[in-house]
């Protein structure tokens, strides 16, 4: 009999956080996308897609950015370059700049597009390609970028087809193609 009430506490208590059970969207996504989409870049800024760095034209140093390997560390260098050709203009801005501040997942992130791995399951068909570059990031609402990756039986599947919708075709199949340029042998 315990273990019905502790189930039942459980399952109320998970519904009600923004855990999505059931769902195959994030809670952000149910909570905002059909109402607003992206705008005022709810979701993500458009002009930040790092495939785009190589076709800005005037920007002498962007041209070697598409490939460059970016660890989780070094996603600041992404950053300053965002803020240094792009005003904030969005919902997320911090003090006018892409950043983020005192741990607040209220801001933009800097965010995979394509991820290598949700759970174990990669995303492209290698495991040897480098999705950790340039190309492959954007500039995100924090709290959606951290649904996308830890909510309880979200799969890669899931949070493809989410950003697929989210990002559009278009965007998705660009950062694919930059991937397999700059990873010959990677197949996504």
């Amino acid at each position: 009999m315990h273990f019905y009430i502790i189930f039942i506490t459980l399952l109320v208590f998970l519904t009600k956080s923004n855990m999505c059970i059931g769902s195959s969207h994030t809670q952000c996504y149910d909570d905002y996308w059909k109402k607003i989409g992206n705008t005022n870049y709810f979701f993500y800024d458009n002009r930040t897609f790092g495939y785009m760095s190589t076709f800005l034209n005037g920007y002498q140093e962007t041209s070697n950015y598409a490939c460059e390997p970016i660890s989780n560390v070094s996603t600041e260098k992404f950053r300053q370059f965002i803020n240094k050709y792009f005003d904030c203009n969005g919902s997320h801005c911090v003090d006018n700049s892409f950043s983020c501040k005192n741990a607040s997942r209220y801001c933009y992130e800097v965010e995979h597009i394509i991820d290598k791995s949700l759970n174990g399951r990669y995303v492209c068909k290698s495991d040897s390609c480098n999705v950790n570059i340039f190309c492959n990031l954007v500039m995100s609402f924090g709290v959606w970028n951290g649904q996308l990756g830890t909510l309880q039986g979200f799969s890669v599947k899931d949070s493809y087809l989410e950003k697929l919708e989210v990002y559009t075709p278009t965007h998705m199949n660009n950062v694919i193609k930059c991937i397999e340029y700059c990873n010959p042998n990677c197949v996504c």
